[in-house]
């Protein structure tokens, strides 16, 4: 049985290296430097992606743990676009993937292509105000059919980061104009029998 090879990639810019390196040649990078094992095929399998028990991460535990400037991604699905675009693309992991459904944020961003390309990395983006009144139909249908009944049982749901009263409105657009915040920004609307959100 042959044994497997190892190749250590940078975190910052994806530069491969048969051997560690302290610093990257591709970016400047110190200390950026993982090793990745490779497979039979030739193709790397990063440590992080080989376990059958890996858990998606949390954004919201990792800025309470501290460690925000350390995030590494496989996956990211974006509707901020502008200069969350090249935040982004440093997070990603090697072979990540960056997919746009919005540009809340602007649509132009720059990017370094050798970053993109060195990483391997997938960038797309979809629509639906192109799409046909049919097409968006049957989308809500699947929605409605797939994923509310796992909204209704709490299978998934909204990361929440706070709840207002509708008199602190100005309190909760200052927090989320200073995006010091990881999740949605509630007003709360009392009615005469219940309250709303």
């Amino acid at each position: 049985m042959s044994k497997n090879k190892s190749a250590f990639f940078c975190q910052s810019c994806g530069h491969e290296t048969p051997k560690w390196l302290g610093k990257c040649p591709g970016c400047s990078s110190w200390n950026s430097f993982v090793e990745e094992i490779k497979q039979k095929k030739g193709s790397i399998a990063p440590f992080s992606k080989s376990s059958t028990d890996a858990k998606p991460i949390v954004l919201q535990d990792i800025k309470e743990q501290g460690k925000q400037e350390n995030i590494k991604v496989d996956i990211i699905l974006d509707m901020v676009g502008g200069d969350y675009f090249k935040k982004n693309l440093k997070i990603l992991n090697f072979k990540g993937r960056l997919t746009y459904i919005a540009a809340l944020g602007g649509i132009k961003g720059e990017v370094n292509l050798l970053h993109i390309m060195n990483k391997q990395l997938k960038i797309s983006g979809s629509t639906l105000r192109s799409r046909s009144s049919e097409l968006k139909g049957k989308i809500v249908r699947q929605v409605l059919k797939d994923v509310w009944p796992l909204i209704e049982n709490g299978s998934i749901g909204l990361n929440i980061f706070k709840k207002f009263p509708m008199d602190e409105i100005n309190v909760a657009h200052q927090l989320m104009e200073s995006s010091g915040h990881i999740g949605k920004i509630l007003l709360t609307i009392k009615e005469e029998n219940n309250e709303s959100t």
